[in-house]
């Protein structure tokens, strides 16, 4: 085997283990893009070494079937391995999953409520319901403060708000 062989060997190797790296960790695709480039660099060796095309064939498939390996393990591995277990995985969101459920919303109480608004609103600001402070979105623009309101509805986290 010729040097040049033996330096687009180490290209293809090298290439593979960069995807292989930019697949586990994913950033600005430094890794990927040298991977990529390392191994059309080791193609090009090869055919400049006067390898064949049945040659140069054979090591693509087996790269593809290398590769096809390293993607078979790493889906798995994402249901059932080590990779479900970091965070690259994560699945939770920090909303809850009962979030869009009504009856479970602490703001439903809110509903009908008159309160002040103790903050301006433009449009959005803060106002007093009983002893509790909330934010709140005003449906009819800029309101001072000490202005009587009532809760208009509320959608998920918002309350909105008319003026008395």
């Amino acid at each position: 085997m010729s040097t040049i062989a033996i330096i687009a060997v180490a290209l293809l190797c090298l290439g593979v283990i960069f995807n292989i790296v930019e697949a586990f960790v994913p950033g600005f695709g430094i890794f990927g893009i040298s991977g990529i480039l390392m191994f059309v660099a080791g193609i090009v060796l090869f055919i400049i070494d006067g390898a064949s095309a049945l040659t140069i064939f054979l090591l693509m498939l087996g790269f593809a079937i290398l590769l096809a390996f390293v993607v078979l393990f790493i889906v798995e591995s994402a249901k059932f391995g080590m990779i479900k277990k970091s965070a690259i995985s994560e699945t939770r969101t920090a909303i809850p999953v009962d979030y869009a459920d009504e009856n479970k919303n602490p703001f439903r109480i809110l509903a009908n409520k008159e309160g002040v608004v103790s903050k301006g609103c433009r449009p959005v600001g803060k106002a007093l319901f009983g002893g509790s402070e909330q934010e709140v979105i005003s449906l009819e623009g800029v309101l001072a403060v000490g202005t009587r309101i009532r809760v208009s509805r509320i959608e998920g986290n918002k309350i909105y708000i008319r003026k008395i």
